[in-house]
């Protein structure tokens, strides 16, 4: 694990003002995008419920002592109707590069990932050794789909 963080570290730090690594930060990404416009991929892998993501904040206030919630999403729009995050902070607007939000991403200390391999990436690479991350229950739409070595085992399913 030590070998990909190095591999993924940026060699110019990020130009933001967001001031990550001075909270206790915790990163929520929603997917859309494709998943609601491609058929194939919404058959298959699904939305995350706006319930999964509620319950996950709800239960993170819980846990983690003056949480500061980072947004990140390809439909920011949606999620500023849908999801009430007090104090959110909307990071993903268009400015950024894929890379860009995945290193922000990785810099936060815990994580509320989506169904999406660039979720589950922003949050492996977390280096807080304490991190909570939580992962959907069913990473699949598809029921036949096997996850059960998709999630380490230190994550929680919500």
């Amino acid at each position: 694990m030590d070998i990909l963080n190095e591999e993924f570290k940026l060699k110019t730090p990020l130009n933001t003002n967001l001031n990550i690594t001075e909270s206790e930060s915790i990163f929520v990404h929603i997917r859309r995008g494709d998943y609601v416009s491609n058929s194939a991929a919404n058959k298959f892998l699904g939305l995350c419920p706006l319930d999964y993501y509620e319950r996950a904040v709800k239960f993170m206030r819980g846990k983690v002592k003056n949480p500061r919630f980072f947004i990140f999403s390809d439909d920011i729009s949606w999620v500023q109707d849908y999801l009430k995050i007090e104090d959110a902070v909307y990071v993903s607007d268009g400015n950024l590069q894929d890379f860009e939000e995945l290193a922000l991403m990785s810099q936060c200390r815990h994580g509320v990932v989506a169904n999406s391999s660039f979720s589950w990436w922003g949050a492996w690479l977390i280096s807080n050794p304490t991190k909570i991350i939580i992962a959907p229950k069913q990473w699949f739409a598809n029921d036949k789909a096997d996850d059960s070595d998709l999630i380490p085992p230190n994550w929680l399913r919500f």
